[in-house]
């Protein structure tokens, strides 16, 4: 009986420890950052995510939505996709304030990815030159990141060690009767 579960505990182990993709579309970099201050309000927001856009013909699958403090959408209807990047035009219709930027995307995991953030803009429009930020800090990257493989492998490592030991007391506890 020890020999099996040793064996079924090391085939469990190998399994959950194999690098399983459960990542969805997270956010690398956009323009303008998340709660960030634009001065004027950009012509153009767009968001990169750290894989591939899907894209299905004829449907609509990746949105942009960008709307106004008085919650006016003022973004194009239809987002443009350039691998793993979304884009859209700005209306120059908008007042200033507190800017949101919605998205719905599938990433190449073909799982879907809903957020927003927001960004602050005076009013007024110019043609400025795009700046191309770096990085942006995700909500994620305040989180430890742990595999769901690894977590499970953990739980199963303390209840075989617990059991594992209970045995062991029970048997010496056994010998001494």
């Amino acid at each position: 009986m020890r020999k099996l579960s040793l064996t079924v505990l090391a085939l469990l182990c190998l399994v959950l420890s194999s690098p399983i993709s459960f990542a969805h579309g997270e956010i690398v970099t956009s323009y303008p950052l998340m709660n960030s201050t634009s001065s004027p309000a950009p012509t153009q927001v767009w968001i990169e995510f750290d894989g591939e856009l899907q894209l299905i013909d004829g449907e609509v699958i990746n949105t942009l939505k960008v709307k106004d403090s008085t919650g006016l959408v003022v973004s194009a209807e239809d987002a443009v996709i350039e691998g793993s990047k979304i884009s859209t035009q700005i209306s120059d219709q908008s007042v200033g304030g507190v800017f949101t930027v919605e998205y719905r995307i599938v990433s190449e995991d073909g799982h879907p990815v809903e957020g927003s953030y927001t960004f602050q803009a005076s009013p007024g429009f110019e043609a400025t030159e795009m700046i191309e930020p770096t990085t942006v800090a995700t909500e994620s990257d305040d989180q430890s990141e742990f595999s769901f493989g690894a977590i499970v492998m953990s739980v199963f490592l303390v209840v075989f060690a617990v059991r594992y030991f209970v045995r062991m007391r029970n048997e010496k506890r056994d010998e001494k009767k």
